[in-house]
């Protein structure tokens, strides 16, 4: 009975510790953990305990993202179009600035990673808008445009996979616009057109940046955010089994301390939550 009595509390004390302490503390201690949960075993006990993760350890891995989703966003080039009214060169971001990135939780399993303060600029481009009085005419310019004050807000659901691994899967995105302004000028000073026929371009310019805001930059980023938390986790020796939950503004999970003991022997050496050996 004593050395029951003496499981428990070694059991009890591994899910406190799992549930408390810091990610490095815990993989410092996991040998101790697994070593009681083996003994629980004999005695029928449960080998699982709660763990909660906290928004600080997305920190690294959004801070390894915002290079790549500047360089996506400065490369992605919006074609050129030829209509009736108007036609106009491809062009691309010439500038695109992030203010700060914020990860928060939401019911039932949801991680929400937030852009704020997000700017970009489009650079001078050649357009051309025809319109007819008795033939055709056509009159030159270039337009520019440029977007501030804007945030992207992408949903992530949290589950776990088959192999005990947590799984984060893009569900969704908002964003919320800021001033977008799109301007023009044309080469002759004396070329007159239809204003009708310039709110059309104008409008068709300001739809096409509107899109690459909406979808094109949240799927990118919802992609990279993915990837890069699945290949961290990977990397995690803990066995998850169970739906993660969200709790206190934080993810909960349930962690399989005997199903972790392989995982953890062998990634033991020079583990690293975000980028070990």
């Amino acid at each position: 009975m004593a050395k029951l009595s003496l499981v428990l509390v070694a059991l009890i004390a591994a899910t406190v510790l799992i549930s408390t302490c810091s990610a490095g503390t815990f993989l410092n201690n996991l040998d101790t953990e697994i070593a009681a949960a083996q003994i629980g075993k004999q005695y029928g006990l449960q080998a699982d305990a709660y763990a909660k993760i906290s928004g600080s350890l997305f920190d690294k891995i959004t801070a390894e993202i915002l290079p790549m989703i500047n360089v996506f966003a400065t490369r992605f080039q919006i074609p050129g179009q030829k209509t009736k009214h108007f036609s106009f060169d491809s062009f691309h971001l010439t500038e695109f600035h992030i203010g700060s990135v914020t990860v928060s939780f939401a019911q039932p399993n949801k991680v929400v990673l937030t852009v704020h303060d997000i700017s970009l600029a489009a650079p001078k481009t050649n357009f051309d808008i025809y319109t007819h009085i008795i033939f055709k005419i056509s009159c030159g310019g270039q337009f520019w445009a440029s977007l501030g004050s804007t945030s992207i807000s992408v949903i992530l659901d949290v589950n776990t996979d088959g192999n005990g691994n947590l799984d984060f899967k893009p569900s969704g995105s908002s964003v919320k616009f800021g001033d977008l302004s799109v301007n023009h000028h044309f080469h002759n000073f004396f070329c007159k057109v239809g204003q009708d026929v310039v709110q059309l371009f104008v409008g068709n310019i300001d739809t096409l940046i509107k899109k690459v805001v909406e979808k094109d930059i949240p799927e990118k980023i919802g992609s990279l955010v993915s990837t890069a938390l699945d290949k961290a986790f990977t990397r995690v020796p803990f066995k998850f089994v169970g739906n993660p939950t969200i709790d206190n503004n934080m993810i909960g999970v349930t962690v399989d301390l005997l199903g972790s003991e392989k995982k953890y022997f062998e990634k033991q050496q020079g583990l690293d939550f975000f980028g070990g050996k």
